[in-house]
C-alpha cells in the first residue's frame, strides 16, 4: 500500500492540550499517512498570530494550491469541520481519514467599503459582532468558552437595536428590519451556533439569515440550549449579497471591523478547495 505524504499544520493553543503535535504524527502514521512536514501556525507566514479559526486560515492560504485539506477538530467550536459532519473525536476522525470521501469548500471574498477580504465561516452584523470584543478566550475550558460565549451573545441580543445596514440578495432587496444579519458559508458561527442548519460549503450558495425584530426573546431563550433545534430565524439562499452599511460593526470571520460606513459585496470564489472527509 502507498502510504500518503501530508502536511500538518497544528495550533499549540487549540482545545485543551490532549493533542499536541506529536500525538497527531503518530495517529496519522496509525491511520496511513506520513507526515512530511510540520508547522505550528507560527511557522507560516501568513498565520503568524493567529488565533482563532486556524482551520479558515489555512482554507485561505491553500486557496490556489494543488493541495486536498482535512480537518481534524482538536479546537473549541470546531465550526467548519461540524458542518462537514467530521467527528468530534479527534482519534475517530483520523482513523476513518484514509478510506475518507472527497467533499469541497469555497472561499467567500468580500469587496467594497471595508475593503478586499477573504472568508471562509461568515459575515455578520448585529449582536454576534457586537459582542465580538467580549468573547470569552484562553484560560478556561471548552465548554465554559462556549457556555460563557452564548451568554455574552444572549445578552447582546437583549440589548440589541436593529442592524443599521440594508441588504439585497441576488437583487432581490430584504425589506425586513432585522436585530442581526449573518452571511453564512458554513452552517454554524461563534460558539458553536448553527445559525444556517441548510448551508452547505460545497455549493456556491451564501445563505442570508436574519433576526426579525419580534424575534428578540425566541433568540434569547434559543441560545439557552441551541442544540434542541433550529434558531428562530429567516433565511434566503443568494449567490451574490449587497449590504449598505450605515455605520456598523461588520465581523468577517472571526476578525471586527468596529464602523463600516458604505457599501460591501460578498460572493464566493468560482473555484473551492477540496476537501478530505472521514
Amino acid at each position: 500500500m502507498i502510504r500518503q505524504r501530508v502536511t500538518l499544520v497544528h495550533n499549540a493553543s487549540a482545545g485543551e492540550g490532549e493533542w499536541p503535535p506529536e500525538r497527531l504524527v503518530g495517529a496519522l502514521a496509525a491511520a496511513g499517512f506520513d507526515v512530511a512536514d510540520d508547522r505550528s501556525v507560527g511557522d507560516m507566514e501568513s498565520l503568524e498570530g493567529v488565533r482563532g479559526l486556524v482551520v479558515a486560515r489555512v482554507a485561505i492560504a491553500l486557496r490556489d494550491a494543488e493541495a486536498v485539506l482535512a480537518i481534524v477538530p482538536t479546537g473549541g467550536a470546531n465550526n467548519i469541520a461540524a458542518t462537514f459532519g467530521v467527528p468530534r473525536d479527534p482519534a475517530r476522525s483520523l482513523a476513518d481519514l484514509e478510506r475518507g470521501r472527497r467533499s469541497a469548500l469555497h472561499i467567500g471574498r468580500l469587496e467594497g467599503a471595508s475593503g478586499d477580504r477573504l472568508f471562509v465561516e461568515s459575515v455578520g452584523l448585529g449582536p454576534i459582532a457586537r459582542a465580538a470584543w467580549r468573547m470569552p478566550q484562553d484560560g478556561i475550558s471548552r465548554e465554559e468558552k462556549r457556555t460563557c460565549g452564548r451568554a455574552v451573545i444572549a445578552a447582546a441580543v437583549q440589548a440589541a437595536e436593529p442592524v443599521r445596514a440594508a441588504a439585497t440578495i441576488d437583487g432581490e432587496p430584504l425589506r425586513e428590519a432585522a436585530l442581526m444579519i449573518e452571511v453564512m458559508n458554513i452552517a454554524l458561527v461563534g460558539p458553536s451556533l448553527r445559525l444556517a442548519p441548510e448551508a452547505d460549503p460545497a455549493d456556491r450558495d451564501l445563505v442570508v439569515a436574519w433576526l426579525p425584530l419580534d424575534s428578540r426573546e425566541a433568540m434569547i431563550a434559543w441560545l439557552e440550549s441551541p442544540e434542541a433545534g433550529p434558531p428562530p430565524m429567516c433565511w434566503r439562499r443568494g449567490r451574490r449579497v449587497e449590504i449598505h452599511v450605515a455605520g456598523d460593526a461588520v465581523r468577517i470571520d472571526d476578525d471586527l471591523l468596529k464602523v463600516v460606513r458604505g457599501e460591501i459585496r460578498l460572493e464566493l470564489l468560482p473555484r473551492p478547495l477540496p476537501v478530505l472527509l472521514p
